[in-house]
């Protein structure tokens, strides 16, 4: 049982230290134009924390399909935006902390 909940508690450790490498890696990204690279804009920026619905996929280590089957069923906090959903990482954190406390309690 112990070693359950360990398992558990280091499944949400590497879930949020994906979530951190993902918020990295997209603000380390550069626009090119005319073949220079120059830094992001403001209104680039600010879809910053947005991770997609396969993008989730991969850092969880679930099909695509799971993700949808929680956001059906509003067990995942999400954006609709156009057809695709996403997620914003201040809230998947939230997210993640709740499910930690709750397996403590």
């Amino acid at each position: 049982m112990a070693i359950n909940k360990d398992k558990e508690q280091l499944n949400l450790s590497n879930c949020n230290n994906a979530l951190e490498l993902s918020r990295v890696k997209k603000q380390a990204k550069l626009k090119e134009v005319d073949g220079k690279a120059i830094n992001r804009s403001g209104k680039d920026l600010l879809f910053d924390n947005l991770i997609s619905l396969e993008e989730l996929a991969v850092i969880f280590g679930l099909a695509p399909q799971t993700i949808r089957n929680w956001v059906a069923l509003r067990k995942i906090p999400s954006v609709r935006i156009g057809r695709k959903r996403f997620f914003q990482q201040r809230s998947l954190q939230e997210w993640l902390n709740q499910k930690e406390e709750s397996q403590w309690q």
